[in-house]
């Protein structure tokens, strides 16, 4: 099968979310669509984050890398509290990201997967 060169390639890759739940870890897969971007402007988001930061400006890395980079998520592996499925927006994708936990778990599988699935220190 041929590598199909895109002009914006995207992938499907699961994050496990480990939420906090009565002094243990629960574990939440949620599956993600990423945009790939390149290495260029992964350094251009940190060089923005940065000078925003030195500026005063409210600014993560985390949160602009996951406004950039995440495009959906699977209907279904996000829901209320009443059990009803929420959909992708922009708007739901910033809530979600407020809660620290899941932007690690978004960013760290983020660059896990664009090394081939290779966790850090392997």
């Amino acid at each position: 099968m041929a590598f199909v060169l895109r002009k914006e390639p995207s992938f499907k890759y699961p994050v496990n979310i480990h939420e906090p739940e009565n002094g243990r870890k629960i574990v939440r897969k949620v599956d993600f669509s990423f945009l790939t971007i390149s290495p260029d402007e992964v350094a251009d988001l940190l060089l923005r984050s940065k000078e925003a930061q030195l500026s005063g400006e409210d600014s993560s890395f985390d949160r602009d890398l996951c406004v950039r980079v995440v495009k959906g998520w699977k209907s279904g592996d996000i829901t209320d509290e009443q059990g009803a499925a929420i959909e992708f927006s922009d708007d739901m994708l910033l809530a979600l990201i407020d809660i620290p936990y899941v932007r690690k778990a978004i960013v760290e599988t983020y660059f896990e997967a664009l090394n081939g699935g290779a966790k850090k220190g392997n």
